[in-house]
């Protein structure tokens, strides 16, 4: 078995923007992140916009995932890790995001995920969601969230967000954490793998 380089070879990264609303901000935290990852040479993107992806219908789901299969579960397992964007709804997260994790299981296993959440107070508590629910999944949240207090109030003349230093100095060091995690997470899901069920 050839394993991967942990400081040479890239890292498959999910961008998975949560948000379906006709009128959303996400688009533009997505971009300003789009933007930072671009600028490393650790990470392979692959962007994934929940509005334009047919997900499997409640009733079609399964324990465990053995449910109808989605038509993004093939990029989701390819994945070294994951960025969830979403803003915080009613103290949660967006239900169709909830549906979009639920519909999947092993594709989530023994990988790394950032939070990046917006709203009137940052998203915080969709985040602590966030970490919940992955906990269940066998994945592994990294420590620091990226929260963007009412980004809408950021947006310049073109609908690009404007972060505050704080939020491009989290983001900086998340995504550090975030390369990390899913370096060693990946070769260790190589050399050993989990002896789950599929």
């Amino acid at each position: 078995m050839t394993l991967p380089d942990q400081h040479s070879d890239p890292l498959r990264l999910v961008v998975l923007q949560g948000s379906v609303r006709s009128e959303r901000v996400g688009p533009a935290i997505t971009d300003w992140v789009l933007d930072r990852v671009d600028r490393s040479d650790r990470f392979v993107l692959d962007v994934i916009d929940l509005a334009k992806v047919r997900l499997p219908e409640p009733e079609e789901l399964r324990p465990t995932g053995t449910g109808a299969r989605s038509e993004i579960a093939d990029r989701l397992e390819a994945a070294d890790g994951f960025m969830i964007i979403t803003p915080e709804y009613n103290r949660g997260l967006p239900a169709t995001l909830k549906h979009a994790i639920d519909c999947h299981y092993v594709e989530w296993m023994f990988k790394p995920v950032l939070p990046v959440t917006y709203g009137m107070t940052g998203g915080v508590l969709a985040a602590e969601h966030l970490r919940s629910v992955f906990a269940e999944l066998h994945a592994v949240t990294t420590r620091r969230a990226v929260t963007v207090a009412e980004p809408w109030a950021h947006l310049d003349q073109h609908g690009r967000l404007e972060p505050t230093a704080t939020a491009e100095r989290t983001l900086g060091i998340a995504l550090g954490e975030l390369a990390w995690w899913a370096s060693a997470l990946r070769r260790q899901r190589l050399l050993e793998p989990f002896p789950h069920p599929r």
